[in-house]
């Protein structure tokens, strides 16, 4: 299933979702789906180092001696300190929640005092990696303090 839909991308053929088999069910998300939402937080981080919120991190890179070229080829990003960054980003672009944790980016955690569930963000203030597959596909993440 994942080459045909891989060979039907490069053909730029839509393949009806509705009739495969073999994609995300009750026990979690497609392939496609994390696929989709990794390369969106791996474009988001790189976003958070690019603005503001990543100059600190880019003058770490600067001082470990870590071109700006090497960062763009490795698609090197920052997760901002924030709780809730990332979560708040995903959300404004109407993206589950659920899929976030299936993607690791998230994680549900239960306050001591309410008792309610919470996502926070998975990466805070941290210099983010992609993980790449064969295909150059985002799948997974590692992060780095200073």
């Amino acid at each position: 299933m994942e080459a045909r839909t891989i060979l039907a991308t490069r053909a730029g053929i839509t393949i009806d979702e509705g009739a495969r088999t073999g994609g995300g069910t009750a026990a979690g998300p497609s392939k496609t789906d994390l696929d989709r939402v990794n390369r969106w937080a791996c474009a988001w981080f790189q976003q958070q180092l690019a603005g503001p919120a990543g100059r600190a991190a880019r003058d770490y890179l600067q001082a470990r001696g870590i071109s700006e070229e090497s960062v763009g080829r490795f698609g090197l990003g920052f997760a901002p300190p924030s709780w809730d960054a990332l979560s708040k980003a995903a959300a404004q672009k109407r993206i589950d929640p659920a899929l976030l944790a299936a993607a690791g980016l998230v994680r549900k955690s239960q306050d001591s005092a309410t008792g309610a569930w919470q996502s926070t963000d998975a990466f805070r203030n941290r210099l983010m990696f992609p993980i790449r597959d064969v295909m150059n596909r985002t799948v997974g993440f590692g992060g780095r303090t200073r």
